[in-house]
């Protein structure tokens, strides 16, 4: 990871919410640390420690339901319902490989990539049915794992799925989204783009500043809103989980709009 990359990721998880809430927290208490202190200063701690508290039980109660908001921008893809081409490419954004030989080649990857990989199968499976030609390319990075090994395990994945080897193929050095799309836009043909449903919003705008012709293949997002009641208005970690997932896209989408 280059060093400008890496202040970059470091610049932005100041804005995460449980960095930005401890943030307040400390400078609300500096502020109120002094025994002595002029009521402005008191008043401007007080206000800063009431932010911070509001801020973490606003992302604690409503981080799924806003999360959710972003997940239902696109709905799954239907291979059946595409039309009839010959040059269908569908192209998997990467997430975590583990550089592991003890562990099968099949399964050398964390849940979120195998949900990836399936949906990619599932796809390639739909089109195989129809006779419609297609390509798998998956990114997937490494800093210690070879390319080879990379790729023999996601042919062992595929294979599992009865998919030919020679469908399947590799792109090994893109570091983040924005490296991802600009090495699928160098492939001809038209693209199926798989990711998480919450990632898909920040990808699809990538691929049209790059006059992409893609279609989102997202992975979740079409649960059912939680019918509301008083549990739902008690502060939980896995909505407040979400709610920092909603505000890396966000700030992901920012990012690229500011910086095309």
């Amino acid at each position: 990871m280059s060093v400008l990359l890496l202040l970059k990721k470091l610049f932005a998880r100041l804005f995460f919410p449980l960095p930005l809430t401890l943030l307040l927290l400390a400078v609300g208490i500096f502020l109120l640390w002094p025994r002595n202190i002029s009521p402005r200063r008191k008043t401007a701690g007080i206000a800063l420690m009431a932010a911070a508290a509001l801020f973490l039980a606003f992302g604690g109660i409503f981080g799924d339901v806003l999360l959710r908001q972003l997940t239902s921008r696109y709905t799954p893809l239907d291979p059946a319902a595409l039309p009839e081409r010959n040059d269908y490419v569908i192209a998997v954004a990467g997430n975590a490989f583990y550089d592991a030989p003890h562990l099968p080649r099949a399964h050398r990857f964390n849940d979120k990539m195998l949900l990836r990989l399936s949906e990619a199968a599932s796809l390639a499976c739909g089109l195989e049915q129809r006779g419609l030609p297609y390509r798998i390319v998956v990114s997937l990075n490494h800093p210690t794992a070879s390319e080879e090994e990379r790729l023999a395990a996601l042919h062992a994945y595929f294979g599992t799925f009865g998919i030919d080897p020679e469908y399947v193929s590799l792109i090994g050095d893109a570091q983040n989204t924005r490296q991802e799309i600009r090495a699928f836009s160098a492939i001809p043909g038209r693209l199926l783009l798989v990711s998480d449903a919450f990632h898909l919003p920040r990808i699809m705008l990538l691929a049209k500043q790059c006059s992409l012709d893609a279609l989102p293949a997202p992975i979740g997002g079409s649960e059912a809103p939680t019918a509301p009641g008083v549990l739902q208005m008690v502060p939980d970690a896995g909505n407040f989980a979400s709610f920092q997932t909603l505000i890396y896209e966000l700030l992901g989408c920012l990012e690229y709009r500011i910086f095309p």
